[in-house]
């Protein structure tokens, strides 16, 4: 009898650790275990962590989120995930419903990335509700589609959003959420055209903006509209700009964030992260990434290498 107790033990034991092993498995890369929040008060204390990078050689945006197997875009729980491996920036898609509310979606229907279909815009907010979400492969996971406000809440204390307003005539909606849940200090506005960086000035100057220019022309046409550097984040595009791009935008003290969804993301991964790294010598603050726990490690092993600009340095 003791015997077979014993062996049952050993079963036991073995089955744990069987157990422990595919669960590991089931991750892309694991992350820390615990997750890396960065929390700001203000849009002047949000902008100078972008600029200084709080020591660190650059910052990583999470494109919509950071999706993987498991994990789908535009859900808090991928969110919390991508802050397992870097504080990251989570970029996410803002959308309205039918009835009005804002949403986390980024295509305008719900079939690629949720067990719904139709047009996000044509459904009401309890439509959405009874959704689940799927991860990039298509499987179904336990995720819902938050609501904007309840990711502002969600985001409080523990990360930067970058808000990509899918369509204009939602912005002063957006603007609103960010007044009523007092987010200035941890929420950035993306703007797809400088007269859309204006507007969006204009309907509140305190918040922070995202605005685009890839090229000198361009920057100089963005820097005339008047809006305060230190409200200002550029999005140069998903190339490298021309060096004097980032030497004018580290002149003028803003961000530069670099795009390297698709083409430099699949040219990291054929000659490895020295890619990432030399985008960061060459003057990105910021890297927009699919590829979030590629781009962290890759990073990390440049901060620890004391190769990196010191904390508040910026490259020129």
């Amino acid at each position: 009898m003791k015997t077979r107790f014993m062996l049952f033990r050993t079963h036991l034991s073995w089955l744990a650790v069987l157990v422990c092993v595919l669960a590991s498995a089931c991750s892309t890369q694991p992350g820390n275990q615990r997750s890396m929040y960065r929390g700001f008060n203000s849009p002047d204390s949000l902008h100078a962590y972008l600029l200084a990078k709080g020591g660190r050689p650059g910052l990583i945006s999470a494109h919509r989120g950071g999706p993987e197997p498991g994990y789908p875009e535009n859900a808090l729980d991928t969110f919390e995930h991508a802050l397992t491996f870097a504080p990251c920036i989570i970029e996410c898609d803002v959308r309205e419903t039918r009835d009005g509310n804002l949403v986390l979606m980024h295509d305008s229907t719900l079939d690629r990335t949720s067990t719904g279909q139709g047009e996000v815009e044509r459904s009401d907010l309890a439509d959405l509700r009874g959704l689940f979400l799927r991860d990039p492969a298509g499987g179904i996971t336990s995720s819902r589609i938050p609501t904007l406000g309840e990711t502002l809440e969600w985001a409080r204390g523990r990360c930067i959003l970058t808000l990509d307003v899918k369509a204009a005539r939602i912005l002063p909606g957006v603007l609103s959420a960010i007044d009523r849940y007092d987010a200035r200090g941890y929420a950035v506005v993306i703007t797809y055209s400088h007269e859309q960086a204006l507007l969006a000035h204009r309907m509140d100057p305190r918040v922070v903006i995202s605005a685009s220019a890839s090229s000198l022309s361009s920057l100089d046409r963005l820097l005339n509209l008047g809006i305060p550097e230190t409200r200002l984040v550029v999005f140069v595009g998903t190339r490298e700009p021309e060096p004097q791009v980032y030497a004018r935008l580290a002149d003028k003290g803003i961000p530069a964030i670099l795009g390297t969804m698709n083409r430099l993301d699949r040219l990291a991964r054929l000659r490895g992260g020295r890619v990432y790294r030399s985008l960061i010598r060459n003057g990105a603050d910021i890297l927009s990434t699919d590829h979030v726990w590629r781009v962290a490690r890759s990073l990390e092993n440049h901060h620890s290498s004391g190769t990196g600009p010191s904390s508040g340095e910026k490259k020129r």
